[in-house]
């Protein structure tokens, strides 16, 4: 029976192997399994629980931004069952600087995202007719903040949202030259959480985008175990057991942020020593989602861990 939730921060996503990866990491670094609970949409989520005091929630989209039960409508889901301050869509995309030094796994941080999907075609070019977004400007440079600290290759720059499923090189070319050659990397679902914002009539949701390259937009079946194994390489990567602490940074304000108490979330690796003479309790020093960033873990989602664990530093 569907009853009224919320949440605080939501974590979109799409693929099976980001779906796998990151509930098993969640799972083990909570110890305990992701509840499912129904919205009074009827819409489905995995409950995380309460993180460094907030709520987290993890949705799942079918592919693209506009079919039935995509991104559109399922963060329009999202904002009517959960209420939530940010969104942020995790997973896996196109690189599009394969030539230019980017490699399978690498991060993708959308500091634009460019609706792809509305363009004019003409013999000789792409002529972009979408918008273009940015995200909140705070949430953005704690993230920048968090991956210099985790120390992870990381593209900032513009992406671009089309449900066209790229495996042509010279198609794919066209798009990234209708930008200036500007274009970090493309998805499918930015699009659609960017609409279903967009029809918010009062109110403000943060978002972004933090996808992991699994492809290159073209040749992608020409060996389909390969396609596979670079599918999982971007969802999930061999990490450092421990993050370095910031404590002169935080997250935007309108996220609500508590310290955690030691007994149900002090991270596995790092408990922070009592100051001399100190009586106040520990407490767990990665802050939300924190966790993630123990042993293996969806690699997107590391600066998703690592800025939230600077949300907590206030």
């Amino acid at each position: 029976m569907s009853h009224k939730i919320s949440a605080d921060i939501v974590l979109l996503m799409v693929n099976k192997h980001e779906q796998t990866q990151l509930t098993a990491v969640l799972e083990h670094h909570l110890n305990h399994r992701l509840e499912p609970i129904q919205g009074a949409s009827n819409e489905v989520y995995l409950d995380a629980g309460e993180i460094n005091g907030q709520r987290v929630m993890v949705a799942k989209s079918l592919i693209g931004s506009t079919g039935s039960g995509a991104s559109f409508d399922t963060v329009t889901n999202i904002l009517d069952d959960l209420s939530p301050q940010v969104i942020i869509a995790v997973g896996i995309a196109w690189g599009a600087k394969n030539a230019d030094g980017q490699r399978i796994g690498d991060i993708l941080l959308s500091t634009r995202l460019r609706d792809a999907q509305h363009h004019k075609v003409t013999t000789e070019a792409i002529i972009p007719r979408g918008t273009i977004e940015a995200p909140d400007g705070t949430l953005l440079k704690t993230f920048i903040h968090a991956a210099d600290l985790v120390g992870k290759r990381i593209h900032e720059g513009l992406l671009i949202s089309i449900e066209t499923l790229f495996d042509d090189e010279q198609q794919r070319d066209k798009f990234i030259a209708a930008d200036q050659s500007q274009v970090i990397g493309g998805e499918m679902e930015g699009g659609g959480l960017l609409m279903a914002l967009r029809r918010m009539t009062s109110g403000r949701v943060n978002w972004l985008i933090v996808k992991a390259i699994c492809d290159w937009g073209f040749k992608k079946n020409a060996d389909p175990l390969k396609k596979e194994q670079d599918q999982v390489t971007a969802a999930r990567i061999q990490i450092r057991s421990h993050k370095p602490c910031s404590p002169h940074l935080s997250l935007a304000n309108q996220i609500r942020v508590e310290r955690c108490p030691r007994p149900r979330m002090m991270c596995r690796n790092h408990v922070p020593p009592r100051t001399q003479g100190s009586t106040a309790e520990p407490s767990c020093s990665n802050g939300f989602l924190g966790i993630l960033v123990q042993r293996d873990a969806y690699c997107s989602m590391e600066c998703v861990a690592m800025a939230s664990h600077l949300s907590s530093m206030r």
